[in-house]
């Protein structure tokens, strides 16, 4: 004779289950959002996110994970000058990572401290050849390909390396729009 109750009993962990994923929901709503890192000052690079200023609160768990992504950024950018002094690996501009630059931005580039820059390069065209160095981009000239190739996180993509266009078109709408940005302000 078979049992009965044994489809039953198996339900019950997977009511359990759904419960406690409805209970988690209801906190989630009630808190706003879901923290992977500590709440930003307002006006920070978090706010701005998305572009509209309102942060992450409206636009649900895949800016917190942007909100991560900004915090990793944000770090790296005020760990600059204390990893320059160490030899640790780190980003010219790492907000340009996660969110369109502004000229708040460059003016703040620009009057950076930078002793390791290949002698004589210009550091808003820095800013651009390290949004290519991180897409990959290996570079003709030799100081610059030396200094991005010294960074941990630099790795030449093996098809398209040297195609500049190519990079371009597999870039990030943000990567884009900065490229274009400081390219434009470059000019100006």
């Amino acid at each position: 004779m078979k049992n009965k109750g044994a489809p039953l009993l198996a339900l019950i962990p997977a009511g359990l289950l759904a419960v406690l994923l409805f209970a988690l929901n209801i906190v989630v709503y009630v808190q706003g959002q879901v923290s992977l890192h500590q709440p930003a000052e307002q006006g920070t690079a978090e706010t701005e996110a998305d572009g509209t200023g309102q942060g992450d609160d409206d636009v649900g768990v895949s800016a917190d994970f942007e909100s991560f992504r900004i915090a990793r950024a944000k770090g790296a950018a005020d760990e600059r000058g204390k990893s320059q002094q160490e030899g640790e690996e780190n980003y010219l501009c790492a907000e340009s990572i996660v969110r369109v630059l502004t000229m708040e931005d460059v003016e703040r580039i620009k009057n950076g401290s930078y002793s390791d820059l290949p002698a004589g390069k210009d550091i808003l065209q820095m800013v651009v050849n390290e949004i290519y160095a991180r897409n990959g981009y290996q570079f003709e000239n030799e100081d610059i390909q030396s200094y991005f190739a010294s960074k941990r996180w630099y790795q030449a993509d093996d098809a398209d390396a040297r195609d500049m266009d190519a990079i371009y078109q597999k870039m990030s709408e943000i990567d884009k729009a900065n490229i274009d940005f400081l390219r434009e302000v470059r000019q100006a």
